[in-house]
């Protein structure tokens, strides 16, 4: 959809917020950061459904085991998001 994600389509604001989304869930964002994000979120809806979408496919994914998701399907979404079929190791192990 047109606007969605960090790309051109968004005001500033939104892109920068977005672009930290994973940092602000981590908890790994400086204070005044942080706060900046807060703020962008509580006045752009837009924003704040996003953020609320990765919450739950963060929910959803960390209930899943190992072999959940079939090999071909795994490759699939790894080439959507990854630009590869093949899926990053774990960490720790290469």
């Amino acid at each position: 959809m047109k606007g969605e994600g960090t790309g051109p389509g968004r005001p500033p604001g939104c892109r920068e917020a977005l672009g930290l989304v994973t940092d602000y869930l981590d908890g790994a964002l400086p204070a005044g950061r942080r706060r900046r994000v807060e703020g962008h979120l509580a006045r752009c809806a837009g924003c704040s459904v996003h953020l609320e979408q990765i919450r739950a496919v963060i929910e959803v994914l960390g209930g899943l085991a190992g072999g959940d998701i079939p090999r071909g399907t795994l490759g699939g979404l790894c080439a959507a998001f990854l630009g590869s079929g093949t899926p990053a190791p774990p960490e720790g192990r290469q």
